[in-house]
């Protein structure tokens, strides 16, 4: 996950999401309005094989 801030993307920020695990929460909080965030998977590993399903959302805020 990474934001941008209407200049710069942040560093990437590595969140570990479980099938069995409730919602997810690094203890960070975003920064006051980012103007949009990215959401993506990674492979966790050179053995992952879960290529064939790739994730990905970008949240934009809508300009009124």
């Amino acid at each position: 996950m990474n934001w941008h801030d209407g200049s710069n993307w942040s560093a990437a920020v590595d969140l570990n999401v479980t099938q069995a695990g409730g919602r997810v929460h690094n203890g960070a909080k975003l920064p006051t309005s980012p103007q949009k965030i990215a959401i993506g998977r990674t492979r966790k590993s050179a053995s992952d094989t879960e290529d064939d399903m790739p994730v990905s959302w970008l949240l934009q805020v809508a300009e009124a």
